[in-house]
């Protein structure tokens, strides 16, 4: 068992950067990005991964070639993490990354985070505050602040600041994670809208051999966009799916 440390680490610039845009036909399309951070405390590993994702039906789009009978009308977004496997002269895995917290959230909880492996390592504290857009990954106006004596504080979104669409997050019951469901988008009129969910967790290295990659972080994003154009007959919608695979490379 990882002994209480003293060890400090800041998370400073994220590690790794990635996504891309996925364009659904002239119905819509989604544009995500993710940043990945890591610090190492003792021989654990904490990573942070923000994302900012962006949904924009064909009503929404700016550009010309969309569809403009297509409202927003649902999103989802999930986090899961899971064990890195390889295959070889046998089959290795890695260690199975554990959640710490996640964000945003449906109501401000402040709570004390502390070590999944280590039952007697206190990480930090998450805490209300007021922050200039500046000091977050993606420059959005942060409402909390995980505070640690680690020198793992950083700003994050407690709740969406904007009206709609509603938001609901919750852990996810079969794997490790969370999700956010999104729901009651404006049709009046449709507006793309932008929400930055993103994710505290930690791994350890694998036994009883070292591996690149402790663990995988997979985003997974479902976008339905809905044809506003034929009452009265039945609804008809078209639905998008995309998904981001992060390898948590120990060392980036």
């Amino acid at each position: 068992m990882l002994a209480t440390t003293t060890t400090t680490c800041d998370f400073g610039f994220p590690k790794l950067s990635l996504g891309g845009t996925d364009i659904h036909g002239d119905y819509s399309y989604i544009v995500h990005e993710h940043l990945v951070y890591r610090c190492n405390v003792g021989t654990n590993y904490i990573f942070r991964v923000e994302s900012k994702v962006q949904f924009t039906s064909g009503d929404a789009a700016v550009e010309s070639g969309y569809n403009d009978n297509y409202q927003s009308n649902y999103g989802k977004i999930t986090g899961e993490l899971f064990k890195y496997v390889v295959y070889g002269y046998g089959t290795w895995y890695s260690a199975q990354p554990k959640k710490l917290d996640y964000f945003p959230i449906n109501e401000p909880t402040y709570r004390t985070i502390t070590s999944g492996y280590n039952i007697n390592l206190t990480l930090g504290r998450t805490d209300s505050t007021s922050v200039s857009a500046s000091e977050t990954g993606f420059g959005i106006s942060a409402g909390s602040e995980f505070s640690s004596s680690l020198g793992l504080g950083y700003f994050y979104q407690e709740t969406r600041t904007v009206s709609v669409p509603n938001m609901n997050a919750l852990w996810l019951s079969q794997t490790e994670g969370a999700a956010w469901e999104f729901t009651g988008f404006s049709h009046s009129p449709d507006k793309a809208v932008t929400v930055y969910p993103g994710m505290l967790f930690e791994t350890v290295p694998a036994t009883p051999y070292a591996m690149r990659y402790n663990g995988e972080y997979h985003v997974n994003i479902h976008f339905r966009t809905k044809y506003d154009r034929i009452w009265p007959l039945s609804d008809k919608y078209e639905n998008q799916y995309v998904e981001e695979i992060i390898l948590l490379d120990v060392i980036i």
